[in-house]
């Protein structure tokens, strides 16, 4: 059974492109995340780990806080320059 946190971790493949993204604030970095049905999500914030841990104001506890799921990622882009 995978973990809660493995279900809220940005896709591997993104993983190295966000750590090297500058870092927004407490170890996260900001950044904005394309879905594969074409819908642009600002405000994502993922922790050092790879795991997203707030969008906009909305601290994610659960998987369902999401709102989407990280399969669903296409592309990332920082929103910090």
């Amino acid at each position: 059974m995978m973990m809660e946190d493995e279900c809220m971790k940005l896709p591997e493949r993104f993983r190295d492109k966000v750590a090297a993204f500058p870092e927004s604030s407490y170890g996260s970095t900001r950044i904005k995340v394309d879905l594969a049905d074409g819908k642009r999500i600002y405000d994502v914030f993922v922790a050092g780990d790879g795991v997203i841990v707030k969008v906009g104001t909305k601290a994610i506890k659960t998987v369902e806080d999401l709102g989407f799921r990280p399969d669903e990622i296409v592309s990332v882009m920082s929103e910090n320059g």
